[in-house]
């Protein structure tokens, strides 16, 4: 049956999909023309060094735009890390002490109390045993995924509604406990964000973080407001090839998950041309009845 046609999801039936001329033409940058890094500069060597010295250059200024846009065309593998940084808006190397702070925050709070929804991750992690690419990375991963669990600020800085998750009352004993509460981690994120947010109000606001009082009280479940899919840990694997540290990987991971893989894991009828998964599903839809009947 078409997704247009499903009765019980009657917000993504009106859903049009994008003609073919309207992908060619916003895909025009992938066309075979265009020099690609990893393609181009295997037949020309000189292609290389100009991309890796546009890069540098790109960090430097942190446009968020000239580095989307360069983006797009593939980075270099030494520069990726600080091309992403720039295009996400995070600030250039960040302030090491504070994210590390935060992120420090959330493992005590995962050593200190543990979660039903750790038993996923245990499913998860059979995932990366069986990686030929990912097994070196499996108690950074452990570790990134178990932070991710236990952030509240992953939920309000998605870019679309996260499913509905549920609410769970605190152990009453918390406050006694070393259990670092929302409050705490928004706080050390707010220091970690300081050199990117100088002179502007944080991003960090009533809405993104419990009040003292309900942080002893309710809190979502997981507490980060999401319930990932199986597999989502693949998500964070390739980023460990990019860092060193656990902390920076769950940095980046958190910043790409909010802005980009949240939509894959949430029926939204958010459309084109930054689509959710609905809109994905039905464009692919409609090019597999129209090209190949």
């Amino acid at each position: 049956r078409s997704l247009a046609q499903i009765s019980v999801l009657p917000a993504l039936q009106p859903l049009e999909p994008p003609s073919v001329e309207w992908l060619w033409e916003f895909l025009a940058d992938l066309q075979p023309h265009k020099p690609q890094v990893g393609l181009d500069d295997r037949l020309d060597p000189y292609f290389r060094e100009g991309k890796v010295q546009t890069a540098r250059q790109l960090i430097a200024e942190g446009s968020i735009t000239a580095t989307r846009n360069f983006a797009k065309f593939g980075c270099p593998h030494g520069c990726r890390a600080g091309v992403w940084e720039a295009a996400l808006g995070l600030s250039q190397g960040g302030d090491k002490k504070g994210m590390h702070k935060e992120f420090e925050c959330l493992i005590a709070e995962a050593c200190a109390q543990q979660l039903l929804a750790d038993v996923w991750l245990c499913a998860e992690m059979a995932t990366v045993h069986d990686s030929e690419h990912f097994f070196l990375f499996e108690e950074m991963l452990r570790a990134v995924t178990l932070a991710f669990l236990r952030d509240p600020r992953v939920g309000p800085h998605c870019s679309v509604q996260p499913n509905p998750v549920l609410s769970a009352p605190l152990n009453p004993d918390a406050a006694a406990s070393p259990v670092c509460t929302a409050a705490a981690v928004a706080t050390a994120a707010t220091e970690s964000e300081g050199q990117q947010n100088k002179g502007q109000q944080s991003n960090v606001g009533k809405a993104d973080i419990m009040s003292d009082s309900d942080a002893y009280t309710t809190c979502p479940y997981p507490p980060c407001g999401v319930l990932a899919p199986q597999g989502s840990i693949l998500l964070a694997a390739p980023l460990c090839f990019m860092y060193g540290n656990p902390a920076a990987v769950y940095r980046m991971h958190r910043a790409l998950y909010c802005r980009f893989w949240c939509k894959l894991h949430t029926l939204s009828p958010v459309g084109l041309p930054s689509p959710a998964l609905p809109m994905l599903l039905r464009t692919y839809e409609d090019l597999l009845q129209t090209l190949d009947p």
